[in-house]
């Protein structure tokens, strides 16, 4: 890999992870409404929203 392609990954691995910030702070100290996925499975609304952008990203 050479510095260019580098850069590349870094410029998409920071806009990522801006974008993952952007998230996490706009549910940060609320009531999450949470769902059973199983038995003991429970997924806060705001993972299920994250998981559903990733899969369609």
């Amino acid at each position: 890999m050479n510095a260019a392609e580098l850069d590349a990954i870094l410029v998409t691995a920071r806009s990522a992870a801006r974008e993952a910030a952007t998230f996490v702070h706009g549910g940060f100290r609320k009531h999450p409404v949470v769902e059973h996925k199983g038995v003991v499975d429970l997924v806060r609304a705001s993972i299920a929203t994250a998981r559903r952008s990733c899969v369609s990203a």
